[in-house]
């Protein structure tokens, strides 16, 4: 653990793609390309994982194929929140 006390830097990436079902994986609804910088450290004293930077970077990529229209949100919270339960309806 002593060693944990240093930062510690994590570099990772990937893409998250919404393909079309029953279409090839290059039809999608969506993609995203992401890169994310995390530096973080193990407390000695607080016995705590202490995240001091975080970097995140989405690169929103042009769908190639349309639907009938969606939603879509990338949300980022803290995860001892509560998330409400709100009901939602559709008016026409």
């Amino acid at each position: 653990m002593q060693n944990l006390a240093q930062d510690q830097i994590k570099h990772d990436s990937g893409t998250f793609t919404w393909p079309v079902p029953g279409h090839p994986l290059s039809q999608y609804y969506a993609k995203v390309n992401w890169s994310a910088d995390i530096t973080w450290h193990w407390d000695v004293t607080q016995k705590a994982v202490i995240v001091t930077k975080v970097n995140v970077t989405f690169d929103r990529v042009n769908p190639n194929y349309a639907g009938g229209g969606f939603w879509d949100a990338f949300v980022f919270m803290n995860p001892n929140t509560n998330v409400p339960h709100n009901v939602l309806t559709r008016h026409n």
